[in-house]
């Protein structure tokens, strides 16, 4: 009976040791798979904090290309506007100037200035 008990005691003792050692495995396994989850978030949020910041830098040279664009349209309004205005000033002035008359009175008191 004491060989059947020893053998018993060892198959328990092994079956014990075999559920320790299966813990041990299972915690470590755990933590591996912890571990690398977190790698993965960080590597998620590294990549995403370089996309965001790709996409801001496209944001600010759009933004900056929309001014000047929109500046140099100001601008060639303006021009628009003044070369209008030169425009209705030469139609006024070959309406007036368009009868032999009107040029003969321009030249005279042109005359008069001059002298």
């Amino acid at each position: 009976m004491n060989d059947l008990m020893i053998i018993l005691l060892n198959f328990i003792l092994s079956l014990a040791l075999l559920g320790i050692f299966y813990f041990l495995i299972k915690k470590e396994f755990e933590f591996y798979l912890k571990e690398k989850e977190e790698k993965e978030k960080e590597t998620s949020l590294s990549f995403i904090e370089k996309f965001v910041s790709l996409i801001q830098e496209l944001k600010n040279s759009v933004e900056e290309k929309l001014e000047k664009s929109i500046e140099k349209t100001a601008k060639v309004e303006e021009v628009a506007r003044i070369l209008e205005n030169y425009s209705t000033d030469l139609r006024n002035l070959k309406n007036v100037l368009a009868g032999t008359k009107s040029v003969g009175i321009f030249g005279e008191r042109a005359l008069e200035e001059i002298l």
